[in-house]
């Protein structure tokens, strides 16, 4: 089986973190890191020598599957455009700014086919 094609939307601290996890998985090929901000992007490069791009639009086509963790006020906009492009996404919680946008995230993903899920994943590490 041939590894997923990544895509990681932010690459503040969880994206970065996201983004390393990825890169030490065999199951995933982390396709490229992308943050509009020079310096978060330079972070990605040296920390994880990861390829990276400003705008996560330029990865439309060349990923299966994306890890959305920006600003939550970007998680919307972020998740509807990779979802509507037949991208799965793991979104960072919260969801959503609002349950409305949520809502709408759950029937874009739906009408799409695509797998839509949250990422609570600090409840899984030990106490």
């Amino acid at each position: 089986m041939s590894a997923l094609r990544l895509a990681v939307v932010g690459g503040g601290h969880l994206g970065r973190i996201h983004a390393k996890l990825a890169k030490s998985n065999e199951q995933f090929e982390v396709v490229a890191v992308a943050d509009p901000c020079p310096r978060s992007r330079k972070l990605v490069e040296e920390q994880l020598g990861l390829p990276t791009v400003s705008d996560y639009r330029q990865l439309l086509g060349q990923c299966q599957a994306a890890i959305v963790a920006p600003p939550t006020v970007a998680h919307y906009e972020v998740a509807s455009t990779l979802l509507r492009a037949g991208v799965h996404c793991l979104v960072e919680k919260p969801l959503a700014s609002s349950a409305d946008q949520a809502q709408r995230l759950v029937q874009i993903a739906h009408s799409h086919g695509r797998v839509l899920q949250t990422g609570h994943v600090e409840r899984f590490n030990p106490t």
